[in-house]
């Protein structure tokens, strides 16, 4: 109960005739610089209300040979363009053997073989091809993608861009690209 009679809630203060503050706790000791009058908090609240949501949640596979590389990469684009989109890595294609090593008929599932499997899994909204790729290997993975979601959205990152501009670049790439992508 404050001097005026009035039961505020607990973290509420009246001040003389200034609006109620919060008053926020740090290791128990009231901070009492960091105050937001009440008044304030309800226009903030008003105003996040309004504020514009992230769109997704995207559902993202990539076919990479380097999926860790894939993984992190994909990570510091969704961490980047988290205010605007919500992307989800959900798997990446990856080659493996079928067969144990040494035996006579070894067989091997490449990344490219993989995407028609993966993208009946996740029924992902995106899928990116990595700069490994040739011109005609992205296209053909991403007619396999589409043979089975035909509104799957499509990326190929440019071929050699890894290799030659680093995985910053590919970052900075997608970050620009995405966006665009996205809202397609």
């Amino acid at each position: 109960m404050t001097d005026s009679g009035v039961n505020l809630p607990r973290g509420i203060s009246r001040r003389g005739s200034r609006p109620p503050t919060i008053v926020g706790k740090s290791g128990g000791d009231a901070i009492k610089d960091d105050r937001i009058p009440l008044a304030n908090c309800a226009i903030l609240n008003f105003l996040n209300i309004f504020k514009m949501s992230a769109k997704g949640p995207f559902h993202l596979v990539t076919v990479n040979t380097a999926p860790e590389r894939a993984k992190r990469l994909i990570g510091r684009v969704a961490e980047a363009l988290k205010d605007q989109y919500t992307i989800i890595h959900v798997d990446n294609c990856e080659s493996k053997d079928i067969l144990p090593e040494g035996h006579k008929n070894q067989l091997t599932v490449t990344e490219i073989d993989e995407v028609e499997a993966k993208v009946k899994q996740h029924n992902p909204e995106v899928l990116f091809s990595a700069s490994m790729w040739t011109a005609e290997e992205a296209q053909q993975i991403h007619a396999i993608a589409r043979s089975v979601r035909p509104d799957i959205k499509l990326h190929a990152i440019p071929e050699g861009l890894q290799v030659e501009r680093g995985p910053d670049a590919i970052v900075e790439y997608l970050c620009e690209k995405v966006p665009v992508l996205l809202d397609s």
